[in-house]
């Protein structure tokens, strides 16, 4: 499972975990295919506050993504626009299951020397058994490869 600790402002992220916002738009494609993202919610909260499930990520023009996604990105056209002014790539991470965290991680506290990601991050290995003891999929994943599926 890869995992990404993903930069979502406030008002999105939100979004996302009241089941609105159906998929997550970016400019940028993954160096590899992400399976879990972490929502770290900037805009003065700078808390993980949930996470999704990606079911797929879909990839084209801002137009093209638009015309499929406009209906579940939860964003107006003009912001939409303004995002991807003078971008030539879109990609949306579709999104499948999601939770907010009943206690959302502070990870200034809790990962040593933790830097707010720009865009994404991959987690650190040494931040891993904690993500796990708090994310339901990384949990059920632990569990399955201790006892079997």
């Amino acid at each position: 499972m890869t995992v990404i600790i993903l930069s979502i402002k406030r008002k999105y992220a939100e979004a996302i975990l009241s089941g609105v916002k159906k998929c997550e738009l970016r400019k940028g494609s993954f160096p590899r295919d992400v399976s879990l993202a972490l929502i770290y919610s900037s805009n003065h909260d700078g808390l993980i506050t949930g996470w999704f499930t990606v079911k797929r990520k879909v990839e084209g023009t801002p137009k093209q993504v638009w015309e499929k996604f406009s209906e579940d990105a939860h964003i107006s056209k003009e912001d939409f626009d303004r995002y991807y002014e003078g971008s030539k790539k879109a990609v949306a991470l579709v999104i499948g299951k999601y939770q907010k965290l009943d206690a959302p991680i502070n990870p200034f506290k809790e990962f040593k020397g933790f830097v707010a990601p720009q865009s994404f991050m991959y987690p650190r290995e040494s931040d891993m058994t904690l993500l796990t003891q708090r994310i339901e999929p990384l949990r059920e994943q632990t569990l399955e490869s201790r006892l079997g599926p």
